[in-house]
């Protein structure tokens, strides 16, 4: 995904349950995608990109219904 000047991906890798973040300049950062909360997945994901210089926006509550509660 372009982000500003850099290209980044995130990939779930769900035989060694990790989801891994990376950039077209080699940094990468990873976490465990041990059982845990949406809420809780959500600002991982979220303090990993802020932590590598990406800031992005997403959605924060579903949009597939129609009282959503936050992640």
């Amino acid at each position: 995904m372009p982000h500003d000047t850099r290209r980044f991906h995130i990939d779930f890798d769900f035989i060694d349950h990790t989801l891994r973040i990376g950039d077209d300049q080699g940094a990468q950062r990873s976490f465990p995608l041990d059982p845990m909360s949406v809420a809780t997945f959500y600002r991982t994901t979220m303090t990993t990109l802020q932590e590598m210089a990406l800031g992005v926006d997403i959605w924060p509550a579903p949009v597939e219904v129609e009282t959503a509660p936050p992640f």
